[in-house]
């Protein structure tokens, strides 16, 4: 048999080798006869010198001979060629039969000769004793291309069509992305054509091209007659002899490994309706051959989640399966429509569902009604020699057993459960897989930090780039980092030294209220000065309180006096000393949590709580974009023991790249603070006596 390269191996996956290829068969089967399916195991393969694979397969019937001529061209080729492959598919479409020069219909009829064609090649039958005249015209209509300027400029107007749909169509789009994940961004698969290469194409160009890719070492030459190998290979020989091999230009791709899921999230909503797809590649492992038996997998799979997710759960309300198959491809896509947001559910779901597949508990009659089907389908392809040439091809080119599909139906019906137990364990690796999912992103952050804890999500666009990361293992020091950098990240931060600020306020309490003005010094790397006065207006001014901090020792002074700080309090002033303080939790031994995702001041929010060895209690908001904190609530031991904190007004402090909340609102119980930054002053270097006090 013909070598085929193990990339071409993956065309036609499973039962498309034989039905989902044929879409046009359904509702036009005059009957099914397996005898017929029976003779294919028994062809002959050969090739003529200049690569040409002369297939045939011996008939009974000495009244007719049946001939199908097919040119294999490569799905994936370099960028030059892209357009004549795309175009030439196109008028493969076209059914309409254009002759060479010296033939006419009235020339077919009287040398009896019937000449059809179709998507996979050239069909003639004639009576035996014209099959070197039938020969000679299959041989003719492959030396030129038959198409007009017209035939083209028809292909091109397709093209351009689909290339404007496909750029809209969101799900087009995704599949492209998708595509991108399996593949690589330069795989043919993640691109479309431009409209510049579609309308480049003339008819002389794609003569020229007609004449690369149509060559004798990528065709095939059916012939179902009765005679001898010999005789069909000699005669063969005589007519395309003269054909010229040459090399097919084409480009090989490597395929990505997969180390593990990856979920690729897009903000839109397709259909109206949250969308979950779990793309399985199975061009990435060894083949077994066992096509039919993924067929049966990919029904019996079907069943196990529609039971699972519609009728137990009322998670999703249609669950349907599509093999992607050409030649550079070969992956297994399970498409779920949900009926609601709950993805974090349907995928677990999903995964236990198949878990239990492969461990092989799943109901008999679940099997046996998936064989029923797949089998069901099977006999609505046609079985007369048009087709059963197409087959024995087919089979040739994707390197199959010769009794793929005489013995479809007696492996299917033989296949018992651990045979699907085999198939699903070695392809449904879902931890080899991509998870797809279209909904709407922000409502669905929740799920989405509970997928986290086991996957890596990434929130695409539509044009391909990575909007947002969630690390797998998402937690608050990543809200965190996003925050450090959201006001001007840690080397910014590092190169302010000293940091003088002077802030004034209103101090509000139940039966009284005062105007604050605070005095804040903060020297690299942990010196800390804080002096604050109370001014009752046409009354007086009060020192209310200063705390210092060397970097090891800290004092606070109020009016009853100063006391030298330690434990809680002492940890506490050290949070305080640091300019960013969020740039230390970490190594201050902080904990933290995710809370949940919810909406703060019509913002989207990561609600994220802190603890830490002083005993405070932290829960903060973080926008989900920007990365700011808008709020803090913290109990602990201090005055005010349990407040809230609002921040706003972030500004650049003087053109350092940090940027600072100016406006802070204090909330306790029966007070409230309102704090204004007047002045941040970065030039001014303070002096290291500030903070000495003993």
């Amino acid at each position: 048999m013909k070598t085929i390269k193990y990339i071409q191996m993956k065309k036609n996956l499973v039962f498309l080798l034989s039905i989902f290829i044929f879409p046009y068969l359904y509702g036009q089967n005059p009957g099914f006869d397996q005898e017929k399916l029976d003779k294919i195991r028994y062809y002959n393969s050969r090739q003529l010198k200049n690569g040409l694979s002369v297939l045939d397969l011996q008939s009974d019937d000495s009244s007719q001979v049946y001939i199908r001529l097919f040119t294999d061209l490569p799905e994936s080729t370099t960028k030059q060629y892209e357009a004549f492959i795309s175009a030439e598919q196109q008028i493969r479409q076209n059914t309409i039969i254009r002759l060479p020069t010296t033939w006419s219909q009235a020339t077919l009829t009287k040398a009896g000769l019937l000449l059809s064609k179709d998507a996979y090649g050239y069909f003639v039958s004639c009576p035996m004793e014209k099959l070197d005249t039938a020969l000679l015209l299959l041989s003719q209509i492959t030396k030129d291309p038959l198409s007009t300027a017209s035939d083209l400029e028809k292909a091109k107007s397709i093209l351009r069509n689909k290339c404007n749909n496909m750029l809209k169509l969101a799900h087009s789009r995704i599949g492209r992305v998708i595509n991108g994940l399996i593949y690589g961004n330069g795989h043919p698969s993640t691109s479309l054509l431009s409209l510049k290469q579609i309308d480049g194409l003339s008819i002389k160009k794609y003569r020229q091209y007609y004449s690369k890719f149509y060559r004798p070492n990528n065709s095939y030459l059916m012939v179902i007659s009765p005679f001898s190998a010999d005789s069909i290979l000699k005669i063969s020989g005589k007519v395309f002899g003269h054909w010229k091999k040459k090399d097919v230009p084409d480009k090989k791709y490597k395929l990505k490994k997969i180390e593990e899921t990856k979920i690729a999230y897009f903000d839109t909503l397709v259909d109206g309706q949250y969308e979950l797809r779990m793309i399985f590649p199975f061009a990435l492992h060894p083949f077994t051959f066992d096509y039919e038996k993924s067929e049966l997998l990919s029904i019996l799979i079907q069943k196990v989640l529609k039971r699972k997710l519609i009728n137990e759960t009322s998670l999703a309300n249609t669950i349907n399966a599509s093999f992607q198959n050409d030649k550079i491809s070969g992956n297994y896509s399970l498409n779920i429509k949900l009926d609601g947001d709950s993805i974090e559910k349907a995928i677990k779901l999903a995964i236990e569902s198949m878990d239990e597949l492969k461990a092989g508990n799943f109901l008999m009659g679940d099997l046996q009604q998936s064989k029923q089907e797949l089998i069901g389908e099977f006999k609505n392809q046609k079985t007369d020699e048009q087709h059963l040439t197409w087959l024995t091809i087919n089979t040739e080119i994707n390197n199959l057993s010769p009794n793929y599909y005489a013995g479809f139906i007696n492996d299917i019906e033989n296949t018992e459960k651990q045979g699907v137990q085999l198939l699903a364990n070695k392809y449904l690796n879902h931890q080899a897989a991509v998870f797809m999912i279209t909904g709407r992103w922000y409502p669905s952050l929740n799920d989405v930090i509970k997928l986290s804890e086991n996957y890596r999500i990434e929130l695409y666009g539509l044009d391909g780039g990575i909007k947002r990361v969630i690390p797998k293992g998402f937690n608050g020091f990543h809200v965190l980092d996003d925050y450090v950098e959201a006001v001007g990240g840690q080397q910014s931060i590092a190169k302010l030294k000293d940091l003088s600020i002077l802030l004034t306020g209103k101090y509000e309490m139940s039966n009284d209220e005062f105007f604050v003005k605070a005095i804040l010094r903060h020297k690299a790397p942990n010196n800390y000065y804080k002096n604050i006065s109370l001014i009752r207006p046409k009354k007086d001014t009060i020192f209310l309180n200063m705390e210092i901090y060397n970097g090891v020792n800290g004092i606070d002074s109020t009016m009853q006096g100063k006391k030298h700080v330690e434990g809680k309090a002492l940890e506490i002033l050290k949070y305080k000393s640091v300019i960013v303080p969020e740039t230390h939790y970490r190594k201050w031994g902080f904990k933290s949590k995710i809370i949940r995702a919810d909406i703060y001041d019509k913002k989207y929010v990561f609600v994220v709580g802190f603890n830490n060895q002083a005993g405070q209690q932290i829960t903060d908001f973080y926008d989900v974009d920007s990365g700011l904190r808008y709020k803090r609530v913290i109990k602990d031991a201090a005055y005010l023991n349990e407040r809230t904190i609002l921040y706003k007004e972030y500004r650049e402090i003087e053109g350092k790249g940090v940027i600072y909340p100016f406006y802070k609102l204090i909330i306790g119980k029966g007070t409230v603070i309102k704090l204004m930054i007047r002045e941040i002053n970065t030039k001014y270097e303070i002096d290291k006596k500030l903070f000495d006090f003993d």
